[in-house]
């Protein structure tokens, strides 16, 4: 009996010190989640939407190599092979300098445009320690257009050729969708027109949804403030498109109503319109080194 009443203490004893053990131990691991930081990943499946830049860029000695394609205008018809005998490339490179801090170059079929660029990550989405609700980066880029111009009467020095685009990316991911809105501005040291602006103001918006760890489908639009001249030649460019990841390869298929693929020209020179049917097939290829 004796050996009973003892067996009976030590057991008590234990639970007694492993309970008040487990409690210190829980107590510990919130403190600590507490104090750590867990930071959003993967808000979009690349550093691009679609066109538009995303808040994603490459860490500190990535590079990414990326073949961008849009194919003629669906309205072509037959003879054309409804757009798919014309195309328009754009090839860029993009490394990443620093793990906040990223630099690019381009080259562009429409204008003929040589095009270069710096991202900069702001803040970080997270919980934790660190509360930050979204995601900011500030995006600037200098494109130069290397044809000739046909009008021989318009300034020719380089300055002329430049047109600069900056962007405040702000993003921000709900489990498998991930929203963005892109504010923009685009300067343009020489406009075709003396009715054409210099600068234009456009808001960005751009979705995604994962539908499963390799496939997404997003969505990106362009609305830009235009003088009643510039809005009976050009549209806000709208694009859809389905992505497939692979290894370090990212695959895209789109359909957009915009013929170029730089910044600059997407949001200021888009002439086709979706409701006369002037949408193109397009391809977006990147490879992560």
């Amino acid at each position: 009996m004796n050996y009973l009443f003892s067996f009976f203490i030590v057991l008590f004893l234990i639970t007694g010190t492993n309970s008040a053990f487990s409690q210190d131990l829980d107590a510990l691991l919130d403190q600590e989640t507490e104090n750590s930081t867990d930071y959003t990943i993967a808000t979009f499946m690349s550093n691009r939407i679609i066109n538009g830049h995303s808040t994603e860029q490459m860490q500190k000695g990535g590079l990414d190599f990326r073949i961008s394609h849009r194919f003629g205008s669906f309205k072509e018809g037959a003879s054309e092979l409804f757009g798919l005998d014309g195309s328009n490339s754009y090839f860029s490179a993009d490394y990443g300098i620093a793990n906040r801090i990223m630099v690019g170059i381009g080259r562009a079929t429409f204008n003929k445009l040589v095009t270069g660029s710096a991202k900069a990550k702001l803040l970080r989405q997270s919980t934790g320690k660190v509360n930050m609700p979204v995601t900011v980066s500030l995006y600037g880029a200098v494109a130069a257009t290397t044809q000739k111009f046909s009008n021989k009467e318009q300034n020719n020095d380089f300055t002329s050729r430049l047109e600069y685009t900056t962007q405040l990316l702000i993003a921000r991911k709900f489990d498998k969708i991930s929203l963005q809105l892109s504010p923009t501005f685009v300067h343009r040291n020489l406009v075709d027109t003396p009715d054409d602006p210099n600068d234009l103001f456009a808001m960005g918006v751009g979705g995604r949804y994962k539908i499963t760890s390799v496939f997404d489908v997003s969505a990106e639009y362009f609305w830009v403030n235009r003088t009643n001249a510039e809005a009976d030649k050009y549209n806000n460019p709208l694009s859809l498109a389905l992505s497939y990841q692979v290894s370090h390869h990212v695959f895209q298929l789109i359909l957009t109503n915009s013929h170029p693929i730089a910044e600059n020209s997407v949001i200021g020179k888009t002439s086709n319109s979706w409701t006369d049917g002037d949408i193109r097939v397009g391809f977006n290829i990147s490879t992560v080194f």
